[in-house]
């Protein structure tokens, strides 16, 4: 077995400059934390552009999960996190998207949450984004000390 403790990397930023503990993925060669599962959920935005989805996990105690998300931008974010993105419209102007990611968690199961809203700076329009599909991805953890699959 390895001997390092727990280590924090990002394929894209410099560790040592990160600020956000949500930027880093934690590995540990010493059994600390272990993978359970990983499950990626899928649902559509309703008409206020809300998904509010609950999920059954069943381990009867409350794990330690790592959430992502895919942002309209297509840039993987972190959960709990709110994401803005950027863009001009075929008539030339620009829109901008925020997304409010974030997610509960308890002994038996899980609820994500999201709501998609955009607002044009042109015409000064906003509103909310429905029928958009996001998938996120929950890696459910457990201690390999104590816990066992």
């Amino acid at each position: 077995m390895s001997s390092w403790g727990l280590k924090g990397s990002n394929d894209n930023k410099d560790v040592l400059n990160v600020t956000d503990v949500k930027d880093l993925a934690f590995t540990s060669g010493k059994g600390m934390l272990g993978l359970r599962q990983a499950i990626v959920y899928s649902d559509v935005t309703d008409l206020n552009g809300e998904i509010n989805v609950l999920n059954n996990h069943n381990f009867g105690y409350i794990p330690i999960v790592f959430v992502e998300s895919v942002s309209w931008d297509n840039k993987r974010v972190k959960i709990p996190n709110e994401w803005h993105s950027f863009y001009i419209n075929s008539y030339r102007e620009t829109i901008e998207i925020t997304e409010y990611f974030n997610y509960h968690i308890s002994k038996n199961q899980f609820r994500m949450m999201i709501k998609s809203q955009y607002f044009n700076y042109d015409t000064f329009a906003s509103g909310n984004n429905s029928g958009i599909t996001y998938q996120f991805k929950v890696r459910y953890l457990f201690n390999e000390n104590t816990d066992t699959i």
